[in-house]
């Protein structure tokens, strides 16, 4: 059994791997939403969970919404920058299915686009890509 905050961790330590793979800035990563951000950076936020799939507290389904966030100093260096990061964050996330020990799944299963966001100060702009990952695992409260 595992707890969330685990499998929280357990994305983020698959999702920074990319650095290695995607030949961009590396990407930090918050298990849950920073104060700030500096982008490239992986953040996983809220879940939703579908439980007790199997007998006994076999397996909880749960989803986990993530995003990744760039710098936007224009459109197309962006996008191109995104592009790379979702293909690299899918195989990234699923390579290790069962996220270091608390999980029996992992998978990302839908990015809705690419979503424009405003800094604080509304003159820094950034892009960004939601991820849905859906994790397999049985969750406990220790």
């Amino acid at each position: 059994m595992s707890t969330i905050s685990a499998i929280r961790d357990g994305l983020v330590t698959a999702a920074i791997t990319v650095n290695a793979t995607s030949g961009l800035g590396k990407i930090r990563g918050f298990p849950y939403a920073p104060d700030t951000v500096n982008p490239p950076v992986f953040i996983v936020y809220g879940y939703s969970a579908d439980f007790d799939l199997a007998m006994n507290r076999g397996t909880d389904k749960l989803t986990f919404d993530t995003e990744i966030v760039v710098q936007r100093a224009n459109e197309r260096q962006a996008t191109k920058a995104l592009d790379t990061y979702v293909a690299a964050l899918k195989a990234a996330l699923e390579s290790d299915q069962t996220l270091s020990s608390t999980a029996f799944g992992v998978r990302v299963t839908s990015m809705p686009g690419y979503q424009p966001r405003v800094a604080g100060n509304e003159s820094t702009f950034r892009l960004a890509a939601p991820l849905s990952v859906e994790v397999h695992t049985a969750i406990t409260t220790t």
